[in-house]
């Protein structure tokens, strides 16, 4: 895929080039905001043979945390694949770690504080 290259700029500067060619080009706007940015990491996920494309697709998975749980079985093989430069594949770890985390805190919410308690049975007695 010829857009592999995209991967080289930082997330954040490329979201800025998108929004300033929807200014450019409003015809186009629609097709800009639906940049195909998963199927990107999907491709990169499925055909890089080196480190390289992976680490960089794994930044712009850390910076777009919507993505991050359509990627878990990829990110997995990432880890279990020997071949993988150890730097992608603890940075591959420690994003499904995340991934994980946030399911068992969502699983089992903290318990409300007395405090949190008692403002949100004021909330409901003044509705």
């Amino acid at each position: 895929m010829l857009l592999m290259p995209i991967l080289e700029i930082e997330t954040e500067k490329f979201l800025d080039f998108l929004k300033g060619a929807e200014l450019h080009a409003p015809a186009y706007s629609n097709a800009i905001r639906r940049f195909p940015k998963a199927l990107l990491l999907k491709h990169v996920f499925h055909t890089a043979f080196s480190g390289y494309w992976i680490e960089k697709a794994l930044a712009w998975l850390v910076d777009d945390n919507t993505l991050q749980a359509l990627f878990e079985q990829e990110l997995q093989k990432i880890i279990d694949r020997k071949i993988m430069p150890q730097a992608v594949r603890q940075k591959a770890r420690k994003i499904v770690k995340s991934l994980r985390e946030g399911a068992k805190n969502a699983a089992h919410p903290l318990p409300a504080t007395p405090a949190a308690v008692a403002h949100a049975g004021r909330a409901l007695e003044t509705t």
